[in-house]
């Protein structure tokens, strides 16, 4: 499986957010004004829907989305549901 490629894009209606795009899904909205930089994932994890993380940099998100997205790829294919659901 090829590495995941997530394109950054301001938001059309809020200037203080880039939308993260993995392909044509929107799979993240990240707070660039905000200090810390809030990063909002709508991506669901092994428990449903995440909490918004606070990070210390612009880079620290992009790099934590990545991660996220990481993570999200192996959850969807799994064969059996993670032991702690």
């Amino acid at each position: 499986m090829t590495e995941p490629e997530i394109t950054w894009v301001q938001s059309p209606k809020i200037p203080a957010f880039r939308h993260g795009m993995v392909g044509g899904v929107r799979a993240f909205t990240l707070d660039v004004v905000s200090r810390p930089f809030e990063l909002h994932c709508k991506l669901p994890g092994p428990l449903g829907s995440q909490l918004i993380e606070r990070l210390p940099s612009e880079e620290a998100a992009y790099k934590r989305a990545h991660e996220k997205v990481i993570e999200f790829l192996q959850l969807f294919n799994q064969t059996s549901p993670p032991s702690s659901a």
